[in-house]
């Protein structure tokens, strides 16, 4: 993949730093920069970069009103916000404007490539950070050509099965909840996953949070404060915000939320498979999470994975 890349920022040393940064990365070439709206409008339209990633907030022209008018003018070129402040209004502006992705300047540089490489093959990207501040129709998300993510309809029945899956329900306890058979469920959700062509729970997950059928906090943590309400277990019950994983484990939580199976991930990590269980065991443990809809969750809202599948 090719993606040149035109960074707009008023801020030269962060320029100069991101510059650096993804120029490491193959394919990803910096072929121009600007400090103000006005100027990258002119650059833009002048160099035609794959990519733009516009600062919001410049001088002499705003990145919004800079996107609206790249967008205008060249519709191939893709626009990335990018911005230290979350505020839901204006990352709508944005993607209402032409924007095909927005990404927080804290977030870590591996969500920036991850970003910049959805958006250059055609995706719409958001940072996983701002998921539960913005709502997913305003900007698109879950509406265009997205792997597993074609013109689907699925039934109300088919997307209350989905929305179990995702709260983390194994089959049975789905099947009691919506008063049906475990063979009616194992039929839907063959259904659900062939219309999607989407064949792992990770990767459900990631497609229910962009259609907003589900909300990125896990039905494990909801439950868990519903216990603080009655004084149980205090301690445990803020695991999934004291906790410190270890890189080893965070490393294996990511490739779980990418829908690896754990023989896979002692392939990609050249260990046992006993050995993944361990830390999976570990994880869930340290978490409170049990399921793989919730560790999913938690992964994208730390930034370990993003709503690719």
């Amino acid at each position: 993949m090719n993606v040149t890349i035109l960074l707009v920022d008023d801020h030269e040393l962060f320029r100069f730093g991101l510059k650096s940064a993804l120029e490491y990365i193959n394919g990803f070439k910096v072929v121009g920069e600007a400090a103000d709206g006005r100027s990258a409008v002119k650059l833009a339209l002048e160099i035609k970069p794959s990519i733009v990633l516009m600062d919001i907030s410049m001088p002499n022209m705003n990145g919004i009103d800079a996107t609206r008018e790249i967008v205008k003018n060249n519709s191939k070129i893709s626009v990335i916000g990018l911005s230290m402040h979350s505020d839901p209004g204006q990352v709508e502006q944005m993607f209402r404007n032409g924007a095909k992705g927005y990404i927080l300047k804290d977030c870590s540089f591996s969500e920036f490539e991850k970003c910049i490489k959805n958006v250059a093959q055609g995706y719409t990207y958001l940072c996983p950070k701002l998921l539960e501040v913005v709502d997913s129709k305003v900007i698109g998300i879950g509406s265009g050509d997205l792997p597993g993510n074609k013109k689907v309809e699925l039934t109300p029945r088919e997307k209350e099965v989905l929305r179990l899956i995702t709260d983390g329900k194994t089959n049975n306890q789905i099947a009691e909840t919506l008063i049906v058979a475990v063979k009616t469920v194992d039929t839907h959700r063959k259904k659900i996953m062939d219309k999607l062509g989407i064949r792992t729970v990770a990767g459900l997950t990631k497609y229910a949070l962009r259609e907003g059928l589900t909300c990125l906090e896990t039905t494990e943590q909801i439950n868990e404060s519903d216990s603080k309400e009655i004084g149980k277990t205090k301690d445990s019950l803020h695991n999934t915000k004291k906790v410190k994983l270890t890189p080893r484990e965070r490393e294996v939580l990511q490739l779980i939320a990418e829908g690896n199976t754990n023989k896979q991930i002692a392939e990609a990590l050249i260990v046992s498979v006993k050995t993944v269980e361990t830390h999976r065991g570990k994880i869930m443990d340290k978490l409170g999470i049990r399921s793989v809809a919730g560790l999913t969750k938690y992964a994208l809202g730390k930034g370990l994975t993003s709503l690719e599948f």
